[in-house]
């Protein structure tokens, strides 16, 4: 899979390990409690584990910064789902009209590959559940999750 963009100021490539050591240390702050919350481990656990997981991992770059990380692990070899995630430090909110409308797009590409992509959101994280509506996803009831039992929404997107 390859996903390549590039718009005078925003490029998304394939993510490095420099990324990860990069981004770790901004992301903002719901992120890092979300990170802790649901796996229990520091965002630089999170990312590297992400871009080594990933059966694709990008890198969103801004002004020449790295500004969001995404990727996607298919649960199973022969499955339909794919678990996605994303981190992002607070410049994303500098493009956040063109991040949305990019978020959507390449939602929409994972779903041509794999027609359900799933996970779990912190239910205190009240922006990126408005997000994810936006983008399409089925929220559901609030349950126990992560190593310290907070309440986290599982999330669906479904191909239509």
């Amino acid at each position: 899979m390859t996903i390549k963009y590039f718009d005078g100021d925003l490029t998304i490539r394939h993510s490095t390990i420099i990324d990860a050591i990069e981004m770790a240390p901004n992301l903002r702050k719901e992120e890092i409690d979300e990170v802790k919350a649901s796996d229990g481990m520091t965002t630089l656990e999170a990312l590297l584990f992400g871009y080594n997981n990933s059966q694709a991992c990008y890198t969103a770059i801004y002004k020449g910064k790295p500004i969001a990380m995404f990727g996607h692990l298919p649960i199973s070899l022969i499955g339909q789902k794919s678990v996605v995630w994303m981190l992002t430090t607070p410049d994303v909110l500098k493009i956040k009209k063109k991040f949305m409308i990019l978020s959507k797009k390449i939602i929409n590409y994972l779903l041509e590959m794999y027609p359900y992509l799933t996970n779990y959101v912190d239910a205190r994280y009240s922006q990126s559940i408005k997000w994810l509506k936006w983008c399409g996803a089925e929220i559901g009831p609030a349950e126990k999750y992560g190593p310290y039992g907070y309440p986290f929404h599982p999330f669906l997107f479904k191909r239509s």
